[in-house]
């Protein structure tokens, strides 16, 4: 599972000091982010790519032209916010073995929880309350991305017709 990889790599490097490592041969900050993020957006955007392909060769909407640009752009938009997800997640764990024990179950419990509750009040809130719990179901990078392709495919099959 790509985001307990990542989160595993970040604290076994902060377990055993390896930035500090990196800082002593002249490494700068930034510089190391900046890596890790575009490597371990590389994670998501392997099976990303593969779906792009594979949609196009099938003729599905979404993935041929004039969409397949903005899929694309969903898809490595989704790579880069999945990744810095992990990186936040990771801050609670001090060992690679509570990551690889519990990183999932965190991540799915910070994400359908605060989701169950908000399907559940929108239920009994008024229908204004709608603009606001799609602000911020957003910031979850796996309904942003589903959000994003469902309404790109609704424009492609309606474009079509």
């Amino acid at each position: 599972y790509p985001p307990t990889y990542i989160a595993e790599a970040v604290v076994g490097e902060r377990e055993h000091r390896l930035r500090h490592v990196l800082a002593v041969l002249g490494a700068r900050t930034p510089d190391y982010w900046i890596a890790r993020l575009i490597a371990d957006s590389g994670l998501f955007l392997i099976p990303g790519g593969v779906a792009l392909i594979a949609g196009g060769a099938s003729g599905t909407p979404l993935f041929v032209w004039p969409y397949a640009p903005a899929a694309g752009l969903l898809l490595l938009a989704f790579s880069v916010s999945m990744s810095s997800a992990s990186y936040v997640l990771s801050s609670f764990f001090t060992t690679t073995q509570a990551v690889a024990k519990y990183f999932a179950t965190v991540l799915l419990l910070v994400t359908t929880v605060p989701l169950s509750l908000m399907f559940s009040a929108s239920a009994i809130l008024p229908h204004s309350w709608a603009s606001v719990f799609s602000a911020v179901l957003s910031f979850f990078p796996s309904l942003a991305l589903a959000w994003g392709l469902f309404s790109l495919s609704v424009a492609a099959i309606l474009s079509r017709e």
